[in-house]
């Protein structure tokens, strides 16, 4: 995080990590309200993958947007992505719990019921505003 004195505006670095055969492209950029993962989550070592996650949503909680969208769209991902991607929504859900809106767009290919019922099922265990939106 950096701070500029002379307007108190902290500025939160992005977190990009591009796509890999193995893991999404991920796009965290408060600056300019962009949040999203997309591709598949297959990581060879998940808590190395997630953790700059983790922690950059960790420090966006203590200073978010009033309005944050992420856009999650998915091929594939394995139980333990599951588990990361739980716990990215229970850090979202901090941020709603502050009195802000969160909104989470499932993105889905038409007709993908895997998908479909995965999202059915992260909706179930949130409290956020959680849309599957089928492409």
């Amino acid at each position: 995080m950096i701070s500029n004195s002379s307007d108190k505006v902290k500025i939160l670095k992005p977190l990009i990590l591009e796509r890999t055969p193995k893991t999404p492209r991920v796009v965290l950029d408060a600056n300019n309200l962009l949040f999203e993962i997309r591709g598949r989550i297959l990581p060879e070592d998940s808590l190395s993958f997630f953790n700059p996650i983790l922690d950059w949503l960790d420090t966006y909680t203590q200073n978010p947007a009033q309005d944050t969208l992420l856009l999650i769209e998915l091929e594939y991902f394995d139980t333990v992505g599951s588990l990361m991607l739980l716990s990215i929504f229970k850090k979202l859900e901090l941020i709603h719990n502050q009195g802000n809106s969160v909104h989470i767009n499932w993105l889905v290919e038409h007709g993908d019921t895997d998908m479909i019922e995965a999202g059915e099922d992260f909706a179930m265990q949130l409290s956020l505003h959680f849309e599957i939106v089928e492409l």
